[in-house]
């Protein structure tokens, strides 16, 4: 029978017992058992005792089982076999870690560990053996007879065998954490993931995705949740290394005949991908399983092993770990969730550092602030901290991690570099490639929109790509749009442009550091593998740059000189530049001969000069450039002649305070459709060529205090602008501004002159999304509100004093309305009941109002004669919801300044607090409420002591006032200056105050 053991060379089952004892009862049934679930288990037969090779065949058997049973019996211990698998199985579990399950049946766990009764081991019974083997044997059965394990005495076989299989199965399914010695914050992530999944419907099919950079420990999760929760699913499978399984030859088929061995134990060939997509199907599509596919590079190998939501029976969870985030975009959005886990914080770090690194929670003392420095290193990345912790373990020299800690700050680890680098290689091209190299060279905490600009003037897609990177992990967008890149990630990349060659700056691809740029620039050697070279010098260097040096740099894509002076002639610059930066240009005068044929996008923000271009060479020009920056220039009182840009996009000529004139030449930029001109004070008048642009989209006029006007026909843009600003000017509305039916975004003027011709305007606008009324009267909304389409997708609709009339004509106009602003409205909730078919909660979601704004106190100003007071808008619910953080929180307080507009509010309070003390002042009356024929009544301020503010909230019940929209607040933003509080010879001025 040994060919019957060579056919298999691994099990996950060896059962060791004695024939005569158990084989056609108790291990009969288990064997049988454990085949039913699945489990390839090996017993021995009667053919199997012939021969005389027998011992190396149970050996090898034994070698190549992941977990033993032990069936302890009666006459166990007379076998010399039994004896010798028995110590094989322990040397096993010793050296491996092979599982040891011991039954003991019909005997005592104590006679196998003292090896008395029918475990006796001794020269009479076994006298043939050497001592040393009957000591061996000894140990063996002390040893294992200690291990826990089932007791059987004459009860249910049945109830044993399922126990048993049960047990085994759940051992076999484990996934043991390979590598993870130190699993600091292992459990929040796995809870995390867990929570994610619990939200899921228990009967559907849910995908769920494991993203992150490599070493973020994505498999060390995956691993923990399997072991969490594959105890209750019909199947399950832990398939690892895809990305690196598939890339060898026929990968995928490999792959998938591994899936379905690891759920059914029953070898299947495959002859292609495509009949192996089918057969798991065919086999799954009614089992609840739990399958992990580890490291999944792409949806090729995803579709091959898990193509659809109907491979896999209800309930079944499918988890991915995965670079790329785009792995899951062919699954439903309903059955599947992304789960990114975050790089560990600076405590976490530190913990799973020093467990590598001193095999504990905290490095001594003497080693606490290099251990600090090093860890700063890793950007909290769990891959760095256990290559580095467990590489200076062996290194007590502090001289040693001081050395270490100078290198990790220039180039990551080796083993790190290794295993980052894979994202970078799997990248689709070149472009890609080049666009993350600029990313971690140059860009990081660059607007999103400004280097997406740079690169399209490169000749990329950047839109499209940036979020190829995005979903690879190779970095993220912010909050606030900006680029943000991981440390180990950066430092990656910063070695690639290294091109593995740090003290050789000709062969760097990029070039970011001064004092490498500088060496390379002086020594004329010139770098003609260089693409992009960004230096800032400072304004006090008069550094001096000869356009000559970067002629020997012909690949150079991107370059940035701020501050230096350039000489020379401008036709040195390579014919491959695209983007040239030269912010705060020294230069009074910029040259004539300063052109270039193939730039794309020029900036020269905070120059000093005056005069820009005013001496033309007859037929040299800006051939593609796109966008032109002279934001900030400062001295410019004129623009430059424009036409010489015949393919500008966009032009910034935005806070040039001193820019009087806007040459009539910018008619001619037929492509423009970006003009800004905000802050630009000095500007009285705007060509009327400004009217032929027939592109522009956004024109931008914010804070153009001395324009008074747009020229008469700026109608002419109707069919273009989409986009007007402007905020905080005294330009007036002629009514050609009615044109607009293409406007969406329209922030009108501070104090329009033809206010009243406001709602004729607005009548026209047929396309407006957004519109500010913060600084009009009810008078004015009231005009202006029933003219506005019905179409209106209103955003924001920002500070308004609402009145009924206004609501009900918003009520009727405004179908489409997404979103309501109503931080500082004065309106009883009553007037929105029918505004919306919806429930308050749902009604909360329309209106945005900050949450810092639900209640606002005030301290008093320091120099006033009560400091130790508190300033309280709002009516008594507000109290009532801040009552213990003012009675019990601010005992140190004495006084409290109260404002009402309640009517009703305010004479219970004047009454109550009044009847409570004498020492009640009244310090003074609001001004009448702009609101007043709402009922609102006027507005009053009242002062009174803690413990009076809280007799008077536990005595008073309140009006039964609604508490959603029952907010109060001081006048009106142009009554601010009028409602000051007067005390001891100080002016206070009551902010205006926002709740809900």
């Amino acid at each position: 029978m040994e060919p019957l053991v060579a056919r298999s060379s691994s099990y996950d089952v060896f059962i060791s017992f004695r024939g005569e004892d158990t084989r056609n009862t108790f291990v009969g049934h288990l064997y049988r058992a454990l085949k039913d679930r699945g489990i390839h288990a090996f017993v021995d037969s009667k053919d199997l005792w012939k021969g005389e090779d027998i011992e190396p065949v149970l050996l090898r058997a034994i070698k190549g089982s992941k977990l033993s049973i032990a069936v302890f019996s009666e006459r166990y211990a007379e076998s010399n076999w039994c004896l010798r698998e028995l110590s094989q199985m322990l040397e096993c579990h010793r050296t491996n870690g092979q599982i040891i399950f011991p039954v003991f049946f019909n005997i005592k766990p104590s006679d196998v560990k003292n090896q008395i009764g029918c475990f006796e081991i001794s020269p009479q019974r076994h006298g043939k053996e050497a001592p040393q083997t009957l000591q061996r044997w000894k140990d063996t059965l002390r040893a294992i007879g200690d291990k826990s394990g089932w007791v059987f005495d004459n009860g249910d076989q049945s109830e044993l065998v399922s126990l048993v299989v049960q047990r085994v199965w759940i051992r076999l399914n484990m996934v043991p954490p390979i590598g993870v010695k130190h699993p600091v914050a292992l459990e929040s992530r796995k809870d995390s993931v867990l929570s994610l999944l619990s939200k899921t419907n228990s009967s559907d099919v849910h995908f769920l995705g494991i993203c992150g950079m490599g070493g973020l420990g994505k498999t060390t999760i995956a691993t923990a949740v399997y072991n969490c929760i594959f105890e209750y699913f019909s199947k399950s499978c832990f398939l690892e290394n895809i990305r690196e399984q598939a890339s060898q030859p026929n990968g995928l088929v490999c792959l998938q005949e591994k899936l379905l061995y690891s759920i059914f134990r029953e070898k299947t060939e495959i002859c292609s991908s495509r009949e192996g997509s089918r057969l798991i199907k065919e086999r799954l599509h009614k089992i609840d399983t739990l399958l992990i596919l580890d490291d999944v590079e792409n949806r090729n190998q995803l579709d091959a092993l898990a193509g659809d939501l109907n491979w896999f029976g209800h309930g079944s969870k499918i988890i991915i770990t995965t670079r790329d985030r785009n792995v899951l975009s062919g699954v439903a959005e309903s059955n599947r969730k992304l789960y990114e886990p975050e790089e560990l914080n600076k405590e976490e770090s530190l913990r799973l550092f020093s467990s590598y690194a001193f095999s504990t929670d905290q490095p001594p003392d003497d080693y606490m602030q290099l251990s600090v420095d090093i860890v700063d290193t890793t950007g909290g990345l769990p891959l760095a901290l256990e290559v580095l912790g467990s590489e200076l373990s062996m290194k007590k020299d502090k001289e040693v991690w001081k050395s270490m800690h100078r290198i990790l700050k220039q180039i990551p680890h080796n083993d790190v570099y290794g295993k980052l680098k894979i994202s970078y290689d799997n990248l689709q091209d070149d472009i890609e490639k080049a666009m993350f190299l600029d990313a971690a060279c140059f860009f990081i905490g660059w607007e999103k929109e400004t280097v997406i600009s740079i690169w399209e003037a490169c000749g990329f897609e950047a839109r499209y790509r940036i979020q190829v990177l995005e979903r690879k992990s190779l970095l993220k967008i912010t909050g606030s749009n900006e680029l943000w890149i991981h440390d180990q990630i950066r430092d990656m990349g910063m070695r690639i442009a290294y091109n593995r060659r740090p003290m050789e700056p000709d062969k760097y691809t990029r070039l970011w550091s001064r004092n490498v740029i500088m060496k390379v620039l002086n020594g004329c050697k010139g770098n003609e593998m260089v693409e992009g070279l960004l230096l800032n010098f400072r304004s006090n260097d008069n550094t001096c740059l000869n356009t000559r040096v970067f002629e020997k740099m012909p690949k150079l894509r991107l370059l940035q000189v701020d501050g230096a002076t350039l000489e020379g002639s401008f036709q040195c610059l390579p014919s491959g530049l695209r983007w040239l930066r030269w912010s705060y240009c020294p230069l009074k005068k910029l040259p004539a001969n300063f052109y270039h044929d193939e730039l794309v996008m020029l900036d020269l923000t905070f120059g000093k000069f005056r005069q820009t271009w005013n001496n033309w060479f007859e037929t040299k020009v800006f051939q593609q450039l796109k966008v032109l920056k002279l934001s900030y220039c400062l001295n410019m009182s004129e623009s430059p002649n424009f036409s010489k840009f015949p393919c500008l996009e966009r032009l910034y000529l935005d806070n040039c305070t001193k820019l009087v004139n806007l040459h009539k030449s910018i008619g001619q930029l037929h492509h423009l459709i970006y003009l800004n001109l905000e802050g630009c004070y000095s500007l009285k008048k705007l060509p009327n060529s400004i009217c032929r642009l027939s592109s522009l989209q956004k024109l931008i006029l914010t804070n153009c205090i001395s324009l008074k006007e747009l020229p008469r026909s700026i109608g002419d843009l109707k069919e273009s602008l989409v986009e007007l600003s402007l905020d905080y000017s005294n330009i007036g509305l002629y009514p050609s501004v009615g044109l607009f039916n293409k406007l969406e975004v329209f922030d009108l003027p501070h104090f329009p002159a033809q206010v009243l011709d406001l709602p004729w305007l607005l009548e026209n606008m047929k396309s407006l999304s957004y519109i500010d009324f913060s600084r009009f009267s009810n008078k004015v909304l009231q005009h202006c509100i029933p003219k506005i389409p019905s179409s209106f997708e209103l955003r924001d609709f920002w500070e308004g004093n609402l009145c009924q009339s206004i609501l009900v004509h918003m009520q009727n106009n405004m179908k489409m309305l997404e979103l309501l602003c109503l931080e500082n409205f004065r309106v009883k909730s009553e007037q929105f009941r029918g505004f919306v078919e919806k429930s308050s909660s749902e009604f909360r979601e329309l209106c945005k109002v900050h949450p810092s704004r639900m209640v606002k106190i005030h301290s008093w100003l320091s120099g006033l004669t009560h400091s130790q007071g508190i300033y309280l808008p709002g009516n008594c619910e507000v109290w009532r919801q801040s009552c213990e953080y003012l009675i019990h929180g601010n005992k140190n307080r004495s006084t409290l300044l109260i404002q009402v507009t309640y009517p009703i509010l305010r004479r219970r309070l004047e009454e109550d607090v009044n009847i409570l003390t004498e020492n009640v002042l009244p310090v003074g009356r609001g001004h009448h409420d702009p609101t007043a024929d709402d009922e609102y009544g006027h507005e009053c301020e009242i002062r009174c002591t803690v413990t009076e503010l809280s007799l008077f909230v536990i005595k008073d019940q309140g009006p039964k006032l609604e508490t959603f929209h029952n907010q109060s607040i001081t006048a009106a933003p142009e009554q601010e200056e009028e409602n000051t509080n007067k005390m001891g010879g100080h002016r206070e001025k009551v902010e205006r105050v926002d709740h809900i």
